[in-house]
């Protein structure tokens, strides 16, 4: 029996990559109209929020980000880097929440929802910064994007997938 994910592609929403986009080239455009009194602050601007710009409309052009759910392992692509984990060294997948950041005497309230999870403990990915990780949003590692997806929908379809033959990779 085929297995349905045997290679079932996701990729971000290129409506929010269009957003960044649109954001970088404000900034961009920003640099440029304060460059003659802020020569400093303006081409760090540019630069940083041209580099930005490149990446992004790379990314949105190439479809070179990705999760690739393959029988036995997934590939979580990063602008040309890929990412292989096997699924025997998955535990399981769950929502992680990024934490309240505290400036000063107010809190930054940035709870978002992504995807999260743990490693095995023999697993070689199961590091000193993957605990740590752990013990800030309860999971090793996350993804870099929902792909579409609202958090609890990717989740269950990665739970899915882990356990659907497990045994048999």
């Amino acid at each position: 029996m085929k297995n349905d994910y045997d290679s079932k592609k996701l990729t971000p929403k290129k409506i929010k990559t269009i957003g960044y986009l649109i954001i970088c080239s404000l900034f961009v455009i920003a640099g440029i109209s304060i460059i003659e009194e802020k020569a400093l602050i303006g081409w760090i601007g540019i630069i940083f929020f041209g580099i930005g710009l490149i990446l992004l409309l790379f990314q949105l052009l190439t479809n070179s980000s990705y999760l690739k759910i393959h029988e036995t392992q997934i590939e979580i692509r990063t602008i040309y880097k890929s990412k292989f984990i096997h699924k025997k060294e998955i535990t399981e997948f769950g929502i992680a929440k990024i934490p309240m950041i505290h400036i000063g005497h107010n809190y930054l309230n940035y709870n978002k929802k992504v995807v999260g999870f743990n490693f095995i403990e023999s697993s070689s990915l199961n590091t000193e910064l993957s605990n740590f990780n752990k013990e800030i949003s309860h999971y090793q590692d996350i993804l870099p994007d929902n792909y579409g997806y609202k958090p609890e929908k990717l989740v269950e379809i990665l739970n899915d997938w882990l356990t659907s033959s497990y045994n048999k990779s």
